[in-house]
């Protein structure tokens, strides 16, 4: 049976097994709702099961929360003791001085301002997000997030994946050092590690370029009188976007082979051109080796004669039509 797939049996009201039945409720005498994906235990108890449990044995325990009509789907009544996970509280009260903390870690004092503690934000990550789950900041400033997920997995030992964006000046300043220190330790003293006891984890950091980059290595182009006159192409859209030149600079024409050679490095300095490539094929690396980056599917891509269709879209803005 799939995963995740419920067997036949439990939508079978014949069957022992038959987990949408709807219960009566104690006081109106009347068919409560059942939960949408059926209930986790039969109706009645299967004597030649019997630590499987059933509802009849969970209501007699006073373990059935029931509500004041049979409008309410009963629920399980469960104790500290049997959850997992951190309860959430009616009111948090978190006196950590996140500013202290980010002193300790980097080793300066007014780093960022009023950066957030990680400990209010671990404690929100350990209550919603479970194994392989993303948490995703989208105003990362100082990287508390990062920290904080970092803290997360050193309490319940879940491995969890995030995502932070930024653009100030403090993304390489306070946010990737920060990021880099607390996998190599839990505990910093006025910049210095007390013990090399972090996850060891590694994180993929990647920069877009800017608008402004794009416009200053473009030329625009007008192709008036055409401009107006062609109806089948949207006018400010060819206005906005423009020839992208830096492909000259990227660019090595090979007459006597009729190839295209690429040298992303001549655009920008360290290129991780393995993750580019993995990035534009949607695949995930499996290997990566000097001359080739092997992905998950089998398939590989040169790294030393990368391919020029593959690449074109990332080194070249041309109309939008």
């Amino acid at each position: 049976m799939p995963a995740g797939k419920q067997s036949e049996t439990t939508r079978d009201p014949i069957d022992p097994n038959f987990r949408f039945y709807k219960p009566t409720h104690p006081k109106t005498d009347r068919e409560c709702k059942h939960p949408k994906r059926g209930w986790s235990w039969p109706l009645k108890q299967d004597k030649s099961q019997p630590e499987r449990g059933s509802f009849e044995t969970l209501d007699k325990d006073h373990r059935i929360v029931w509500g004041l009509n049979e409008k309410k789907t009963p629920q399980l009544k469960k104790f500290l003791h049997e959850v997992d996970t951190q309860v959430s509280k009616s009111v948090v009260m978190d006196y950590t001085d996140g500013e202290k903390q980010l002193t300790e870690l980097i080793g300066t004092t007014n780093s960022f301002p009023n950066p957030k503690p990680t400990t209010l934000i671990s404690r929100f990550i350990l209550q919603t997000a479970d194994e392989g789950e993303w948490v995703m900041d989208f105003t990362g400033g100082s990287g508390t997030t990062a920290h904080a997920v970092a803290e997360a997995f050193h309490t319940d030992r879940v491995r969890r994946k995030f995502f932070l964006v930024e653009a100030a000046d403090y993304f390489d300043t306070t946010l990737v050092p920060r990021v880099k220190r607390v996998f190599a330790a839990t505990s910093w003293k006025k910049g210095k590690p007390v013990a090399l006891n972090g996850p060891g984890l590694f994180c993929k950091v990647s920069t877009l370029e800017q608008y402004e980059e794009a416009i200053s290595s473009a030329v625009y182009q007008d192709e008036a009188p055409d401009f107006f006159r062609n109806t089948k192409t949207n006018p400010y859209a060819r206005y906005v976007f423009f020839r992208d030149m830096k492909q000259a600079r990227a660019l090595e024409l090979d007459y006597v082979r009729d190839e295209v050679n690429v040298h992303l490095n001549r655009l920008y300095p360290d290129i991780d051109l393995a993750e580019t490539l993995s990035c534009v094929t949607g695949k995930w690396i499996k290997r990566i080796t000097a001359e080739e980056v092997e992905f998950a599917d089998g398939s590989k891509q040169s790294l030393t004669k990368p391919d020029w269709e593959l690449i074109k879209p990332l080194i070249f803005w041309g109309p939008v039509v």
